[in-house]
């Protein structure tokens, strides 16, 4: 999953690809309960895409809200 490729995705898109992410790494992890051979490194990069999704998410948030700050300096 691409920096750019997450930044172009719409905030809706943004959740549902973070709810699709965790559903999968609970599969993987009761996968994973019941045969240790399995692919952990699914799950280490499963939970790194989460991070990802939700940096971005947090980019926006700190974006929105230094935007309202500044306009409201402005308006004074």
């Amino acid at each position: 999953m691409a920096k750019q490729s997450l930044r172009d995705l719409p905030d809706a898109e943004l959740t549902k690809r973070l709810a699709s992410l965790r559903e999968e790494l609970r599969s993987l992890r009761f996968g994973l309960s019941g045969s240790p051979t399995r692919n952990a490194a699914k799950a280490r990069q499963v939970r790194k895409d989460i991070a990802r999704v939700l940096t971005e998410m947090r980019r926006r948030t700190l974006e929105a809200t230094r935007g309202a700050k500044t306009a409201s300096a402005e308006s004074r």
